[in-house]
Protein backbone atom coordinates (compact mmCIF):
# COMPACT_ATOMS: atom_id res chain seq x y z
CA UNK A 1 0.00 0.00 0.00
CA UNK A 2 2.70 2.13 0.81
CA UNK A 3 4.47 1.96 -2.79
CA UNK A 4 0.94 2.69 -4.58
CA UNK A 5 0.72 6.01 -2.49
CA UNK A 6 4.29 6.63 -3.24
CA UNK A 7 3.74 5.82 -6.67
CA UNK A 8 0.45 8.00 -7.32
CA UNK A 9 2.74 10.83 -5.53
CA UNK A 10 5.19 10.57 -8.21
CA UNK A 11 2.92 10.66 -10.67
CA UNK A 12 1.38 13.85 -8.98
CA UNK A 13 4.29 15.42 -9.20
CA UNK A 14 5.39 14.95 -12.94
CA UNK A 15 2.13 15.98 -13.41
CA UNK A 16 2.51 19.14 -11.95
CA UNK A 17 6.18 19.99 -13.24
CA UNK A 18 5.06 19.34 -16.78
CA UNK A 19 2.42 21.79 -16.20
CA UNK A 20 2.96 25.45 -17.39
CA UNK A 21 4.19 27.51 -14.16
CA UNK A 22 6.06 31.00 -12.96
CA UNK A 23 10.13 31.22 -12.50
CA UNK A 24 11.06 33.32 -9.54
CA UNK A 25 10.66 36.30 -11.17
CA UNK A 26 7.21 36.04 -12.52
CA UNK A 27 7.66 34.70 -16.14
CA UNK A 28 5.48 31.50 -17.31
CA UNK A 29 7.48 28.42 -18.21
CA UNK A 30 7.01 25.00 -19.16
CA UNK A 31 4.82 25.44 -22.25
CA UNK A 32 4.47 22.11 -23.60
CA UNK A 33 1.90 20.87 -26.89
CA UNK A 34 -0.65 20.25 -24.24
CA UNK A 35 -0.88 23.91 -23.38
CA UNK A 36 -4.09 25.51 -24.36
CA UNK A 37 -5.12 29.29 -23.97
CA UNK A 38 -8.95 30.42 -23.91
CA UNK A 39 -10.48 33.58 -24.52
CA UNK A 40 -13.87 34.74 -24.73
CA UNK A 41 -13.12 34.56 -28.41
CA UNK A 42 -11.51 31.50 -29.10
CA UNK A 43 -9.12 29.15 -28.00
CA UNK A 44 -5.46 28.27 -28.88
CA UNK A 45 -3.22 25.47 -28.71
CA UNK A 46 0.90 26.50 -28.22
CA UNK A 47 3.30 25.09 -30.82
CA UNK A 48 6.76 26.59 -29.84
CA UNK A 49 8.48 29.59 -28.28
CA UNK A 50 9.79 32.56 -30.57
CA UNK A 51 10.71 34.89 -28.65
CA UNK A 52 11.86 36.40 -24.89
CA UNK A 53 12.04 40.18 -23.73
CA UNK A 54 11.99 42.10 -20.76
CA UNK A 55 8.60 41.89 -19.71
CA UNK A 56 7.29 38.93 -21.91
CA UNK A 57 7.41 35.80 -23.70
CA UNK A 58 6.47 35.06 -27.31
CA UNK A 59 4.36 31.99 -28.71
CA UNK A 60 3.43 30.87 -31.96
CA UNK A 61 0.04 29.24 -31.33
CA UNK A 62 -2.77 27.32 -33.49
CA UNK A 63 -6.35 28.57 -33.44
CA UNK A 64 -8.19 25.71 -32.62
CA UNK A 65 -10.94 24.83 -35.48
CA UNK A 66 -8.58 26.45 -38.00
CA UNK A 67 -5.32 24.64 -37.80
CA UNK A 68 -3.99 26.81 -41.15
CA UNK A 69 -4.14 30.67 -38.99
CA UNK A 70 -1.56 30.70 -36.08
CA UNK A 71 -0.88 33.97 -33.96
CA UNK A 72 2.16 34.91 -31.73
CA UNK A 73 0.59 35.03 -28.08
CA UNK A 74 2.79 37.23 -26.31
CA UNK A 75 2.94 36.30 -22.50
CA UNK A 76 3.49 39.39 -20.09
CA UNK A 77 5.25 38.43 -16.89
CA UNK A 78 3.08 38.26 -13.61
CA UNK A 79 5.14 41.24 -11.86
CA UNK A 80 3.25 44.56 -11.12
CA UNK A 81 5.96 46.75 -13.23
CA UNK A 82 4.87 44.24 -15.95
CA UNK A 83 1.46 44.32 -15.53
CA UNK A 84 1.11 47.97 -15.67
CA UNK A 85 2.98 48.09 -19.05
CA UNK A 86 1.27 45.54 -20.64
CA UNK A 87 -2.09 47.60 -20.00
CA UNK A 88 -0.73 50.64 -21.83
CA UNK A 89 0.03 47.96 -24.28
CA UNK A 90 -2.95 46.66 -24.45
CA UNK A 91 -4.81 50.07 -24.63
CA UNK A 92 -2.70 51.02 -27.40
CA UNK A 93 -3.24 48.18 -29.19
CA UNK A 94 -7.03 48.29 -29.15
CA UNK A 95 -7.47 51.45 -30.28
CA UNK A 96 -5.07 50.65 -33.45
CA UNK A 97 -6.73 47.76 -33.96
CA UNK A 98 -9.76 48.85 -36.28
CA UNK A 99 -7.64 50.33 -39.26
CA UNK A 100 -4.28 49.03 -38.30
CA UNK A 101 -3.56 47.23 -41.16
CA UNK A 102 -4.06 50.04 -43.41
CA UNK A 103 -1.85 52.30 -41.61
CA UNK A 104 1.23 49.79 -41.41
CA UNK A 105 0.14 48.31 -37.82
CA UNK A 106 0.71 45.23 -35.93
CA UNK A 107 -2.84 44.08 -35.37
CA UNK A 108 -3.96 43.01 -31.62
CA UNK A 109 -6.69 40.11 -32.59
CA UNK A 110 -7.27 39.25 -28.82
CA UNK A 111 -6.24 39.94 -25.37
CA UNK A 112 -7.21 37.48 -21.94
CA UNK A 113 -6.10 36.34 -19.03
CA UNK A 114 -3.84 33.07 -18.98
CA UNK A 115 -3.01 31.94 -15.10
CA UNK A 116 -2.46 35.23 -13.63
CA UNK A 117 -0.76 36.47 -17.09
CA UNK A 118 -1.98 38.99 -18.80
CA UNK A 119 -1.71 37.66 -22.41
CA UNK A 120 -2.68 39.39 -25.81
CA UNK A 121 -2.82 37.40 -29.83
CA UNK A 122 -1.10 39.53 -32.55
CA UNK A 123 -1.23 38.92 -36.35
CA UNK A 124 2.32 36.57 -37.00
CA UNK A 125 4.91 37.80 -38.54
CA UNK A 126 8.42 35.65 -38.98
CA UNK A 127 10.47 38.58 -40.04
CA UNK A 128 11.87 42.17 -39.12
CA UNK A 129 13.29 44.80 -41.16
CA UNK A 130 16.64 44.61 -39.02
CA UNK A 131 16.56 40.60 -39.99
CA UNK A 132 16.12 41.54 -44.00
CA UNK A 133 18.63 44.16 -44.40
CA UNK A 134 21.40 42.15 -42.58
CA UNK A 135 20.93 38.90 -44.78
CA UNK A 136 23.82 39.45 -47.29
CA UNK A 137 21.75 38.14 -50.50
CA UNK A 138 19.13 40.65 -50.14
CA UNK A 139 19.40 43.87 -52.09
CA UNK A 140 16.61 46.39 -52.05
CA UNK A 141 16.43 49.00 -54.84
CA UNK A 142 15.84 52.58 -53.67
CA UNK A 143 12.27 52.31 -54.40
CA UNK A 144 12.26 49.49 -52.28
CA UNK A 145 13.69 51.30 -49.15
CA UNK A 146 11.65 54.53 -50.03
CA UNK A 147 8.30 52.67 -49.94
CA UNK A 148 9.52 51.57 -46.55
CA UNK A 149 10.47 54.82 -45.32
CA UNK A 150 6.80 56.23 -46.81
CA UNK A 151 5.04 53.46 -44.51
CA UNK A 152 7.00 54.03 -41.50
CA UNK A 153 6.01 57.58 -41.42
CA UNK A 154 2.39 56.52 -42.17
CA UNK A 155 1.78 54.24 -39.20
CA UNK A 156 4.30 57.23 -37.41
CA UNK A 157 1.34 59.64 -37.96
CA UNK A 158 -1.55 57.45 -37.84
CA UNK A 159 -0.18 56.87 -34.34
CA UNK A 160 0.20 60.40 -33.74
CA UNK A 161 -3.60 60.93 -34.92
CA UNK A 162 -4.66 58.93 -32.10
CA UNK A 163 -2.64 60.13 -29.41
CA UNK A 164 -0.53 57.25 -28.82
CA UNK A 165 3.45 57.93 -28.67
CA UNK A 166 5.74 54.51 -29.14
CA UNK A 167 8.51 55.85 -27.72
CA UNK A 168 10.81 52.48 -29.20
CA UNK A 169 10.51 52.82 -32.86
CA UNK A 170 13.57 50.75 -34.52
CA UNK A 171 14.34 48.21 -36.96
CA UNK A 172 13.87 45.44 -34.55
CA UNK A 173 10.27 46.69 -34.07
CA UNK A 174 9.51 47.17 -37.21
CA UNK A 175 7.93 43.51 -38.73
CA UNK A 176 7.68 42.98 -42.48
CA UNK A 177 4.03 41.25 -43.84
CA UNK A 178 2.48 40.47 -47.65
CA UNK A 179 5.47 38.62 -49.16
CA UNK A 180 8.10 41.24 -47.27
CA UNK A 181 6.26 44.20 -49.08
CA UNK A 182 5.22 46.05 -46.05
CA UNK A 183 5.90 47.05 -42.06
CA UNK A 184 3.86 46.47 -39.26
CA UNK A 185 5.36 48.55 -36.89
CA UNK A 186 5.15 46.71 -33.76
CA UNK A 187 5.94 46.26 -29.54
CA UNK A 188 4.06 49.16 -28.05
CA UNK A 189 5.53 47.73 -24.60
CA UNK A 190 6.35 51.38 -23.28
CA UNK A 191 4.00 53.51 -25.84
CA UNK A 192 2.22 56.87 -24.21
CA UNK A 193 -1.58 57.02 -24.84
CA UNK A 194 -3.04 60.79 -24.63
CA UNK A 195 -6.05 59.40 -25.29
CA UNK A 196 -7.98 60.29 -22.15
CA UNK A 197 -6.40 63.34 -21.52
CA UNK A 198 -7.76 65.07 -25.03
CA UNK A 199 -11.26 65.65 -23.98
CA UNK A 200 -11.80 68.91 -23.39
CA UNK A 201 -15.79 68.59 -22.11
CA UNK A 202 -17.31 71.93 -21.58
CA UNK A 203 -18.48 71.07 -17.82
CA UNK A 204 -14.45 70.04 -17.14
CA UNK A 205 -13.65 72.75 -14.04
CA UNK A 206 -10.60 75.03 -15.16
CA UNK A 207 -8.32 72.87 -13.42
CA UNK A 208 -8.85 69.99 -15.77
CA UNK A 209 -8.73 71.91 -18.29
CA UNK A 210 -5.19 73.19 -17.64
CA UNK A 211 -4.38 69.86 -17.17
CA UNK A 212 -5.93 68.21 -20.49
CA UNK A 213 -3.28 71.39 -22.36
CA UNK A 214 -1.08 70.42 -20.18
CA UNK A 215 -1.29 66.63 -21.83
CA UNK A 216 -1.31 68.28 -25.22
CA UNK A 217 1.78 70.27 -24.70
CA UNK A 218 3.77 66.44 -23.80
CA UNK A 219 2.09 64.99 -26.52
CA UNK A 220 3.62 67.11 -29.13
CA UNK A 221 7.16 67.43 -27.17
CA UNK A 222 6.57 63.48 -27.11
CA UNK A 223 6.02 62.76 -30.68
CA UNK A 224 9.30 64.60 -31.63
CA UNK A 225 10.85 61.57 -29.76
CA UNK A 226 9.08 59.38 -32.15
CA UNK A 227 10.22 61.52 -35.28
CA UNK A 228 13.83 60.99 -34.77
CA UNK A 229 13.91 57.63 -34.31
CA UNK A 230 11.84 56.81 -37.35
CA UNK A 231 14.15 59.31 -39.20
CA UNK A 232 17.06 57.59 -37.58
CA UNK A 233 15.82 53.96 -38.87
CA UNK A 234 15.03 55.50 -42.27
CA UNK A 235 18.90 56.34 -42.21
CA UNK A 236 19.68 52.93 -41.63
CA UNK A 237 17.36 51.71 -43.95
CA UNK A 238 19.10 53.45 -46.69
CA UNK A 239 22.97 52.68 -44.73
CA UNK A 240 22.69 50.27 -42.55
CA UNK A 241 26.11 50.93 -41.16
CA UNK A 242 25.06 54.20 -39.63
CA UNK A 243 24.59 54.44 -36.30
CA UNK A 244 21.01 54.83 -34.70
CA UNK A 245 20.62 58.80 -33.82
CA UNK A 246 18.42 59.17 -30.80
CA UNK A 247 19.98 62.43 -29.40
CA UNK A 248 20.08 60.84 -25.82
CA UNK A 249 22.99 58.39 -26.21
CA UNK A 250 23.81 60.27 -29.75
CA UNK A 251 25.74 63.14 -30.72
CA UNK A 252 26.59 65.71 -33.83
CA UNK A 253 29.46 64.13 -35.12
CA UNK A 254 27.53 60.61 -35.29
CA UNK A 255 24.98 62.39 -37.47
CA UNK A 256 27.17 64.51 -39.62
CA UNK A 257 29.00 61.72 -40.69
CA UNK A 258 25.96 59.75 -41.64
CA UNK A 259 24.36 62.27 -43.17
CA UNK A 260 27.53 63.02 -45.31
CA UNK A 261 27.66 59.90 -46.44
CA UNK A 262 24.40 59.72 -47.81
CA UNK A 263 25.46 63.09 -49.46
CA UNK A 264 27.70 60.91 -51.34
CA UNK A 265 25.48 58.50 -52.16
CA UNK A 266 24.60 60.98 -55.08
CA UNK A 267 21.77 63.36 -56.87
CA UNK A 268 19.29 60.49 -56.42
CA UNK A 269 19.31 60.72 -52.90
CA UNK A 270 19.17 64.70 -52.45
CA UNK A 271 15.64 64.53 -51.14
CA UNK A 272 16.49 62.22 -48.59
CA UNK A 273 19.81 63.92 -47.13
CA UNK A 274 17.13 66.94 -47.08
CA UNK A 275 14.62 64.75 -45.42
CA UNK A 276 16.62 63.53 -42.68
CA UNK A 277 18.28 66.28 -41.94
CA UNK A 278 14.64 67.94 -41.28
CA UNK A 279 13.61 64.64 -39.42
CA UNK A 280 16.69 64.58 -36.88
CA UNK A 281 17.07 68.14 -35.84
CA UNK A 282 18.81 68.35 -32.91
CA UNK A 283 16.15 71.03 -30.87
CA UNK A 284 13.17 68.69 -30.78
CA UNK A 285 10.99 71.92 -31.90
CA UNK A 286 12.71 72.57 -34.90
CA UNK A 287 11.74 68.82 -36.58
CA UNK A 288 9.60 68.28 -39.30
CA UNK A 289 6.23 66.60 -38.01
CA UNK A 290 4.97 63.51 -39.80
CA UNK A 291 2.04 65.20 -41.99
CA UNK A 292 4.42 67.29 -43.47
CA UNK A 293 7.37 64.71 -43.64
CA UNK A 294 4.84 62.89 -46.03
CA UNK A 295 4.42 66.23 -48.32
CA UNK A 296 8.56 66.34 -48.26
CA UNK A 297 9.71 65.78 -52.11
CA UNK A 298 11.63 62.58 -50.62
CA UNK A 299 8.21 61.17 -49.99
CA UNK A 300 5.56 63.34 -52.00
CA UNK A 301 4.97 61.30 -54.91
CA UNK A 302 4.47 57.71 -53.28
CA UNK A 303 2.01 59.63 -50.86
CA UNK A 304 0.13 61.00 -53.60
CA UNK A 305 0.45 57.72 -55.45
CA UNK A 306 -0.77 55.81 -52.55
CA UNK A 307 -4.04 58.24 -51.77
CA UNK A 308 -4.74 57.51 -55.24
CA UNK A 309 -4.79 54.02 -54.81
CA UNK A 310 -7.34 54.20 -51.81
CA UNK A 311 -9.48 56.88 -53.55
CA UNK A 312 -9.73 53.61 -56.08
CA UNK A 313 -10.55 51.23 -53.82
CA UNK A 314 -12.88 53.23 -52.14
CA UNK A 315 -15.07 53.77 -55.24
CA UNK A 316 -14.51 50.32 -55.92
CA UNK A 317 -16.05 48.91 -52.26
CA UNK A 318 -18.72 51.67 -52.74
CA UNK A 319 -19.94 49.81 -56.31
CA UNK A 320 -19.71 46.41 -55.37
CA UNK A 321 -22.11 47.68 -52.22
Amino acid sequence: MWFFFQFIAVLILAETLANPRDDNKGRLTNLNSTTIFRSKECSYKYIKDLGKGFTSIVVEAEVIGHPDVHKAIKIIDNRKDCIEFAEQEIEALSALAPHSSEHFIIKMDDSFNYNGHECFALEKLDQSLDDLLKCKNVKLSFEEKSRFAYQLCVAGKFIHDERIVHNDIKLDNVMLARGNSEVRLSDFGIAESFRLSAKKDAKLKDAKLKDAELKDAELEDAKKRDVVTIGSTILKIFDYSAPFIDWDSSDQDDFNVSLKAIHKMGPKYEDLHDFLEKMMKFKPRERMTLDKALEHPFLKKIHHENQFLQFLEKERKEIDD
